[in-house]
C-alpha cells in the first residue's frame, strides 16, 4: 500500500507531473539497501519523505482563478500553495504578472499570500501569465524550494453573452408534420 500510495500523494501535489517524471522521481528518491540487492528491480527502498521533499513547494491555486475570465483589471494577486511556506521567503517581487513584479506582499495565512500592485499589470485584453521563480519562496516545513510556476487566466471587458436567440426563448413551437 506504501508503494503505491506515494506516487499517488505525488500526483495530489504535483498534478502535472508525467508518468516518466515521477518514475524517475520514485526511483531517483529510493534509498539503496544492500540486503535487496538482486531481490528487486532497483535494490532499493522507497523513500516516502524524500520523495515529497523532491516536489518542492506547488501552487494549489490562485485568485484570479487559473483558466477564468475577469472583466476589471485587478491590482491583488492571490497564491494558495499546497503546503505552508516560510514566510521570511516572500517578496513582493516573487509574483510577476505580464512580466511586471507585484508592489506588496503580505501572509493571508500559512498556506496563502496576497500580491498588491499599485496599477494593474493587465493593461490589455487576453490572455495574462502569472509566474512565481522557482526558488522564490521556501516550504516551511523543510525549506524545500517553490517549483516554477505559470498560470493564465483571461481580461474581457465585455464579456461574450447571449443577447437573443431565434426561436425567442421560452417561445413553443410546432412540430413539423
Amino acid at each position: 500500500p506504501l508503494v503505491s500510495g506515494a506516487p499517488s500523494r505525488a500526483l495530489a501535489v504535483s498534478p502535472t507531473r508525467s508518468a516518466t517524471d515521477l518514475k524517475n522521481l520514485l526511483l531517483t528518491t529510493a534509498d539503496p539497501i544492500t540486503a535487496l540487492a538482486g531481490k528487486t528491480v532497483t535494490g532499493s527502498r522507497l523513500n516516502a519523505n524524500s520523495l515529497v521533499r523532491a516536489l518542492g513547494l506547488t501552487v494549489a491555486s490562485t485568485n484570479p482563478a487559473l483558466g477564468s475570465v475577469v472583466n476589471a483589471p485587478p491590482t491583488t494577486f492571490t497564491i494558495t500553495f499546497r503546503n505552508a511556506f516560510d514566510p521570511a521567503t516572500l517578496a513582493a517581487g516573487d509574483l510577476t504578472v505580464n512580466g511586471i513584479a507585484a508592489t506588496t506582499a503580505t501572509v493571508v495565512d500559512p498556506v496563502t499570500a496576497r500580491f498588491e500592485f499599485a496599477a494593474s499589470p493587465v493593461t490589455a485584453g487576453g490572455q495574462q501569465v502569472m509566474a512565481l521563480a522557482a526558488g522564490a519562496l521556501t516550504r516551511a516545513s523543510d525549506g524545500a524550494p517553490l517549483r516554477a510556476f505559470t498560470g493564465s487566466f483571461r481580461y474581457d471587458a465585455s464579456p461574450l453573452s447571449v443577447v437573443g436567440t431565434v426561436p425567442a426563448a421560452e417561445s413553443i413551437l410546432a412540430h413539423p408534420q
